[in-house]
């Protein structure tokens, strides 16, 4: 986007915690056996969804319906099987069974199964993890986790880092552990800021050159033809300190095609040159991307 000049202000932001809902693409270890009594050890908790009463006729009937559609309750003898099967089971993208290890309320608060299955089409998914830490909270166990994500950004979800910083609770219910997904946080993980002036410097190199210039594969917001016209230029640009989008562009573009909770993590790099210029990028699997200018 066009510009009259480099900004030398340079204001770093911490990274932000992402909403627990961002964290709907989990999963841990394996099938867990046959029920034992809960054991202390950290994990988010998790009950299943009551079942109406099955007293006679069209009640007993629904009560029996449900029972169909809603899988029983996952067993896991300590807090960290609880924590480990959900994961375990969200990495696999089997949805159906890592609703199984969720608290009652949060099985209710999704509106069973199929509305739990449903949501992960807006979530990102968890493709690895890694079990850090557990201690013990009130009523139950809190789980530390590194985890993997399939990093985007796109109009769904948003930004999604490659990696980050979780944690689970779990608690007991009836004779097994549950994770309280709603419980939880997660905090994203994204590249060292310095990398967004190196990636900038580069991508203006390489269209400076008519080559193929590394960017967002869904195309560049702001002024396309400005990019465009940069193919064959014989001009030398200077570029300023890596800023935060707020401070020096009309963010709406952004925020219209990513979500404000995007924007945060996006950074500007100013250009001097015959044509000021601000190239915009974010962090995108691991990497600055440019995804305007």
């Amino acid at each position: 986007m066009p510009t009259t000049g480099p900004r030398t202000t340079g204001t770093v932001r911490t990274i932000g915690v992402l909403i627990v809902g961002l964290l709907l693409g989990v999963a841990l270890a394996s099938w867990i056996a046959r029920p034992r009594s809960p054991q202390a050890d950290p994990v988010s908790s998790a009950t299943e969804l009551p079942v109406p009463a099955q007293t006679g006729g069209a009640t007993a009937d629904a009560g029996a319906g449900a029972a169909k559609r809603e899988p029983p309750p996952a067993v896991a003898a300590r807090a960290r099987d609880a924590v480990t099967g959900f994961l375990d089971a969200e990495v696999a993208g089997d949805f159906a069974r890592s609703y199984a290890f969720l608290s009652a309320q949060d099985q209710e608060d999704f509106g069973g199964r199929e509305g739990w299955i449903a949501a992960h089409a807006d979530l990102p998914p968890i493709t690895g993890y890694r079990l850090k830490g557990l201690r013990e909270i009130d009523d139950g166990v809190q789980a530390t986790t590194a985890l993997r994500l399939r990093s985007t950004l796109d109009e769904f979800v948003g930004l999604v880092p490659a990696r980050a910083n979780a944690t689970w609770a779990a608690h007991p219910e009836s004779d097994s552990w549950r994770v309280a997904y709603t419980e939880g946080s997660i905090n994203g993980l994204y590249p060292p800021e310095q990398g967004a002036a190196d990636a900038a410097a580069q991508w203006v190199s390489d269209r400076l050159a008519c080559e193929r210039a590394a960017q967002h594969p869904g195309g560049l917001l702001g002024d396309s033809d400005l990019a465009e016209s940069l193919c064959g230029m014989e001009a030398e640009f200077s570029a300023g300190q890596v800023e935060l989008l707020t401070d020096v562009t009309d963010s709406q573009p952004f925020i219209a095609a990513f979500g404000a909770e995007s924007l945060a993590q996006m950074r500007s790099v100013a250009f001097d040159g015959p044509t000021p210029m601000r190239v915009v990028l974010a962090p995108v699997n691991d990497r600055w991307t440019v995804v305007g200018v």
